[in-house]
């Protein structure tokens, strides 16, 4: 008889986990092992601020930019010319090239995807977002101000910034926050390399770092910047050269000033555990988010073909905001996170959900990473 009941235990236990699974929430729940998946419970405190990296994947309004790739994001109405029949069948990859001629990248998609997004940010601090988002794959201020207007009203953002880039595609680096800017935003360009012809060509066109600084409540100047490297199929040696070029964009930050870098870094699960661009290139510059805090989670992104967990997003926090530090702010380690408590974010093998607008969840590919600061307690003489 025991052996039945623990058969039937076991049993039991696989149909409830294969049901919840069906429905997309085995990874609320935990029984798929997958310790990433947390919600959010903490509300914004008095003397703390919160900050949220997010790859937001082809955050595209739905009209055709001169000089910009994107005849893939655009009405289904709009693309039954010869012109963009013949510009979507240069494309190579079968995928991409369906999606050029049959995604109907409509007002009403677009804000299907806003939604989500939206239900993403704000999952946290009791509703309203981070006091700084800092985001990837974006494309222009217009769709921010879109975005914004329409579904981030919780949130309170009043500054936006983004500074066009030179990626063929149009997606760059953004910030939204609570905080007013101080100065002028810049977009740096990295010194890249090339040791191939292909190196050279696609040169002009690779991202730069957006940076801004930000006055906290308390008179505290913050420099942020907002970093999505080149991705994995890309040579290491763009990735180790933008690295170097971070610490040294940081050495120049005053003194005065804390800072933060944060995005997608592009660095898989596999180039780290070879190659250690955040433990062995980073770390020793920066309090490194999944290697200060977030002890348990597996990554922000997970590569199928591979079976592969990766921290492709990062938060790089100034050193000054360790416990020792020598800043009035100090970063919460505890506080570093995946957030997934939105529905839209897994899918229903536990890893983040791409947006599909046929579907009933999906919103990126990648999961967002997020921290808390909070003042430092003042000892006593």
């Amino acid at each position: 008889m025991g052996n039945y009941s623990a058969y039937f235990l076991r049993t039991n236990l696989t149909l409830l986990k294969l049901l919840l699974t069906s429905l997309g929430l085995v990874a609320a729940t935990g029984l798929g092992g997958c310790s990433t998946l947390s919600r959010d419970p903490g509300f914004p405190k008095e003397g703390s601020f919160s900050i949220m990296a997010y790859n937001v994947e082809n955050l595209f309004d739905t009209i055709n930019d001169e000089g910009v790739d994107d005849i893939t994001y655009l009405p289904l109405e709009q693309k039954q010319t010869p012109e963009h029949q013949e510009a979507c069948a240069k494309i190579t990859v079968p995928h991409f090239r369906r999606e050029c001629l049959e995604l109907d990248w409509s007002e009403e998609v677009l804000d299907l995807k806003m939604r989500r997004l939206a239900d993403v940010v704000l999952q946290i601090d009791g509703g309203r977002g981070p006091d700084l988002l800092l985001m990837s794959e974006v494309e222009n201020r217009r769709v921010l101000e879109q975005w914004n207007e329409r579904y981030l009203q919780q949130a309170g953002y009043k500054t936006i910034v983004w500074i066009p880039g030179p990626d063929r595609r149009g997606i760059d680096v953004a910030m939204m926050s609570r905080w007013p800017q101080v100065g002028e935003a810049k977009l740096h360009r990295i010194p890249f390399s090339a040791q191939s012809e292909r190196d050279q060509e696609r040169l002009p066109f690779l991202r730069g770092i957006l940076e801004a600084t930000f006055e906290l409540p308390d008179g505290t100047l913050l420099t942020a910047f907002a970093v999505h490297l080149p991705n994995p199929r890309n040579p290491r040696h763009w990735r180790e050269e933008a690295i170097e070029f971070i610490i040294e964009l940081a050495r120049g930050v005053p003194e005065d000033h804390i800072y933060v870098f944060g995005g997608d870094f592009n660095i898989s699960g596999e180039e780290e555990s070879r190659h250690g661009l955040y433990s062995r290139q980073l770390q020793p510059h920066f309090l490194v988010s999944h290697l200060v805090g977030c002890k348990r989670c597996r990554g922000s992104n997970y590569f199928p073909r591979k079976k592969q967990w990766s921290f492709l997003d990062a938060l790089l926090f100034d050193p000054k905001l360790s416990a020792s530090g020598s800043s009035p702010w100090v970063l919460d380690k505890r506080s570093i996170r995946i957030p997934t408590g939105s529905r839209y974010q897994v899918s229903r093998f536990g890893t983040p959900a791409r947006f599909d607008e046929n579907s009933p969840f999906g919103v990126s590919d990648h999961w967002p990473i997020k921290a808390r600061i909070h003042q430092r307690k003042k000892t006593s003489q």
